[in-house]
């Protein structure tokens, strides 16, 4: 299962959408301080360099379960909600994208206390081993005779296991993907 946490901490201004990585995004200043990598100091700091790019960003982060992992009850996750209430940041709309369907609930009292009052959750439900199977068939097809020639290696009842594995298993598509590079790799390395 993958989630989807959609939050915002201002009033939206109906400003642009950006994307904003560790490297000071788009317009930033040289003449800006460095952002730290923690402490006190980061919050304010990406909230100047989020202003800088308009009255109203959005912020799209994927994987956001690593920063559970990182510090005990999420303290970087709160560092993520920060942002949206720091008085020096622009209105700001966050997609927080995570693997852990339970993020919010497993966060520390104060990001639980800031979900329930400004995020909503989306749900994606795992791939059904139908979907898994049109996807790889898909994939190894897109590969021309040579995803034919893998097919034919690994085999229809090899394949429909490991379809049904990953089914079974997570439903995750990354898992199908790595499946049609392994049947590639090694059908390119095999000479029959």
């Amino acid at each position: 299962d993958e989630e989807a946490t959609v939050g915002g901490g201002q009033e939206d201004h109906g400003g642009s959408a950006a994307n904003f990585g560790g490297g000071g995004g788009a317009g930033a200043s040289s003449s800006l301080p460095a952002v730290p990598r923690s402490g006190p100091g980061l919050v304010p700091a990406v909230a100047a360099r989020l202003a800088l790019l308009g009255p109203s960003v959005v912020v799209v982060a994927d994987e956001v379960d690593q920063l559970m992992g990182r510090r005990p009850g999420g303290a970087g996750l709160e560092a993520v909600f920060a942002l949206a209430k720091h008085p020096a940041g622009p209105a700001t709309a966050f997609v927080a994208i995570a693997n852990a369907v339970d993020l919010l609930e497993r966060s520390s009292a104060t990001i639980r206390a800031a979900a329930v009052e400004a995020c909503e959750s989306l749900l994606f439900q795992p791939y059904a081993a139908d979907q898994l199977r049109s996807i790889l068939k898909a994939r190894l097809a897109t590969a021309g005779d040579m995803g034919a020639a893998a097919v034919k290696a690994l085999g229809p009842v090899q394949m429909e296991v490991k379809v049904r594995q990953v089914a079974k298993r997570s439903g995750d598509c990354r898992q199908i993907v790595c499946i049609c590079e392994q049947a590639l790799f090694v059908k390119e390395n095999i000479k029959f």
